[in-house]
């Protein structure tokens, strides 16, 4: 599963983009403040999960609120997100393309579809449109308008009056059926898209209160995260499997462990002949650390990373781009898809990867397919 096009208009930046032909594995050059993290931020929102809304009323209207898939309900924490500041409608067009293996929970249904999707083994794409509609300075609505196969066969729409249909095509099916089969699909994406950003740095930690939650993505709790998987049963093999790739080929970094001192948290790397903190490694282990950790706990998931090169030497960022080249390409389960954002003259000169050109015209994003013209804005000819 990786997102092959996106077409978006009137979030942050972007205003009128188009991005086709994208593959698993994408770059996107760009110019400080050009609106590449847009295009990944934007990626983001579209398939995280959204929260769904109830209201009932009794003496007085109640609200609740429960997690849903990412086709319908609120994004929450969404100040600053519309065009200019401004609240008009954001909308979007994005298409996912799926290998057989991935939707074959489908195959009865796909074995009535259209002779347009193609015969076995070759890859289906879906094509979503939508929008996503301003409520208050903090929240959005997401409204998905429609998603089809190869751009013919409807999976759902929705008419003006918001009245929606499931699989509108496959009559014998009962309504039920209909939507349990759209439901699935869509749970496949909810939440398949993961934005590594730019904000990579460890810092020092005390150890959390029970109460207080590690987030994983936020460096800031890192470490407390990484102590709570390693002690977690659940978590365990997960944190086996980051201890293992930090220490084997290509990192060969060390074995992970962990200290407390003096009421701090650490992880600590045992070298050949010495064990040492991990900040007196430099901060180009510390950045391998964190995205091998966003790799094993977004398996078979689209990465977004920004700025993958961040203290990382030449050499560095091939190694940890080759690996996740390698992990696409040889269909190992490690991620679906990864699109960078980079200012690295290490990555332009790619003929085995997508790559695009983001400039920002002074009034809002273009995104470019990549050639001699735009790598030549972006990068020094001597």
């Amino acid at each position: 599963m990786y997102i092959s096009s996106l077409s978006i208009s009137g979030y942050r930046s972007l205003k009128n983009v188009n991005i086709s032909g994208m593959l698993p594995v994408c770059i996107f050059h760009g110019l400080n403040n050009s609106g590449k993290s847009n295009i990944l931020s934007a990626m983001e929102a579209i398939f995280r999960r959204k929260v769904l809304v109830e209201e009932t009323m009794v003496a007085e209207v109640t609200k609740h609120e429960r997690e849903g898939s990412f086709w319908q309900g609120r994004i929450s924490k969404f100040r600053d997100n519309f065009y200019g500041g401004g609240k008009e409608d954001i909308t979007f067009s994005v298409a996912v393309t799926f290998a057989d293996g991935e939707i074959a929970f489908l195959k009865e249904v796909l074995g009535q579809l259209h002779a347009s999707l193609g015969k076995a083994g070759h890859n289906k794409v879906l094509a979503l449109n939508g929008r996503i509609k301003y409520v208050d300075d903090d929240t959005a609505e997401f409204v998905l308008e429609r998603a089809a196969f190869n751009k013919h066969y409807v999976v759902f729409e929705m008419d003006g009056a918001g009245k929606k249909s499931f699989f509108p095509k496959l009559a014998r099916l009962t309504a039920e059926q209909r939507l349990a089969y759209f439901e699935q699909l869509m749970n496949l994406m909810a939440d398949s898209f993961t934005l590594v950003p730019s904000d990579r740095y460890l810092t020092s930690e005390t150890p959390l209160e029970d109460s207080k939650e590690a987030n994983p993505s936020s460096p800031v709790t890192f470490k407390n995260w990484l102590f709570r998987l390693a002690l977690s049963r659940s978590g365990h093999p997960a944190f086996e499997e980051i201890k293992t790739m930090f220490a084997e080929d290509p990192f060969s970094i060390g074995e992970i462990g962990f200290s407390r001192d003096r009421d701090e948290i650490e992880i600590m790397v045992q070298e050949p002949k010495v064990r040492l903190p991990i900040g007196r490694l430099g901060s180009g282990h510390q950045q391998f650390l964190y995205i091998i950790a966003n790799l094993v706990l977004n398996k078979r998931k689209m990465l977004g990373i920004e700025e993958l090169e961040i203290n990382l030497s030449p050499y560095a960022q091939k190694m940890i781009f080759e690996k996740l080249k390698k992990h696409i390409y040889t269909g190992a389960d490690l991620v679906s898809q990864v699109i960078i954002t980079s200012h690295s003259d290490y990555f332009k000169h790619r003929g085995d990867v997508r790559c695009y050109g983001v400039e920002h015209n002074g009034v809002h994003t273009v995104v470019k397919p990549w050639s001699q013209a735009t790598q030549g804005k972006f990068f020094s000819r001597s």
